[in-house]
């Protein structure tokens, strides 16, 4: 399952942990980024465990940034990398996620 973003100065995500929850995020999200500078925002990392985890793929043109709920830079995404970012604290909003890339 994949999700495409485009053209947006900010998403906000929020990672599928209670079924209620109408804005969640796939396991895999493709964006392809139309202009410079987009962040996409992960959700608070205390909704969900230690472990959960998103690939997130940068098939435009443009590098774009996945960010905390506060901002903070997790990985900048180049075009055609992909980047696995994953909760590795969950006991605060920001949270500490870490990330690994594929080519």
């Amino acid at each position: 399952m994949f999700t495409g973003l485009s053209g947006k100065a900010a998403a906000v995500c929020a990672l599928a942990v209670k079924p209620q929850a109408s804005n969640v995020v796939a396991n895999i999200i493709e964006v392809t980024a139309t202009v410079g500078s987009l962040r996409i925002f992960m959700p608070s990392a205390t909704q969900v465990s230690d472990g959960q985890s998103v690939l997130v793929r940068n098939i435009g043109s443009n590098a774009f940034t996945v960010v905390d709920q506060s901002g903070n830079t997790i990985v900048s995404i180049a075009s055609g990398i992909a980047e696995y970012v994953y909760v590795t604290d969950n006991t605060t909003v920001d949270g500490m996620w870490e990330t690994v890339t594929f080519g």
